[in-house]
This record gives C-alpha cells, sequence and structure tokens, in this order.
C-alpha cells in the first residue's frame, strides 16, 4: 500500500485525493500553506486507510464528523479485476458495504475527502 502515496488538492472542487498507503503526517504536510485540511488522524505515524475506515475520530470531529462521514468517494478495484469510483449515487450499495462492513472482497485503491478551507490548518512536522 506504501505505493499510493499521492496527495492531490482539487481547490476547483473542494477535494483531496488522498493515497491510502499514506500516513496522517504525509497528509498534513501535503496541505500545508494550502488553506485546506482533512478530518485525519491525531496521533503522528497512524494510517490513513485503517484508520478511515475504522470511523476516525479527529481534533476536528465535533465540528465536521467521523473522518468517514468526510470520505466523498472511494476507487476500488473489485474481485473480477474492474477498477470503480464508488459514490453514495453511483454504487449505493457498494458504498454501503465499505462503510459499514468494510467489506475484504474489496482492495482499497484511493480515497478522496471532502477538503474544506473552513478547517483550521494543522501543522505536524516529524522528524
Amino acid at each position: 500500500m506504501a505505493r499510493f502515496n499521492e496527495v492531490v488538492n482539487h481547490p476547483d472542487n473542494g477535494t483531496v485525493d488522498v493515497g491510502p498507503g499514506l500516513r496522517w503526517d504525509n497528509v498534513y504536510n501535503a496541505l500545508n500553506g494550502t488553506g485546506v485540511n482533512v478530518v485525519g488522524g491525531r496521533v503522528s505515524g497512524v494510517g490513513v486507510a485503517g484508520f478511515a475506515l475504522g470511523g476516525g475520530y479527529s481534533y476536528k470531529t465535533a465540528q465536521y464528523g467521523i473522518t468517514l462521514d468526510n470520505i466523498a468517494s472511494f476507487e476500488l478495484v473489485l474481485p473480477n479485476g474492474t477498477i470503480t469510483t464508488v459514490t453514495p449515487e453511483s454504487e449505493p450499495d457498494l458504498w454501503f458495504g465499505v462503510r459499514v462492513c468494510c467489506l475484504p472482497v474489496l482492495w482499497l485503491h484511493m480515497i478522496y475527502y471532502l477538503a474544506s478551507s473552513r478547517v483550521d490548518s494543522i501543522t505536524l512536522s516529524v522528524e
């Protein structure tokens, strides 16, 4: 999973692409200075995928909900090899399965987080 390590800010549509192989430190460092942040991990070294699929309580949870509530879509590789983008509108059953059941038959490829300029920037440096 470590090679799925991109963080791409899309200010035009208010989303950030976050690779599931990242740790939250990497995500915050990549977004530092952009005025955008995501509802993510509170402790250094926490992985994105496990934290997000486990719900994810953040310092911003009281204002914006848990991390899982802030996911706009998942890009998955299905067991038959098909790559699909899952949203509540496009694939409601898969959306429910990934969010509630954490289906082991699906391989998480990329997570897209809703970004917000309302969220205060967090500076996290790891040495």
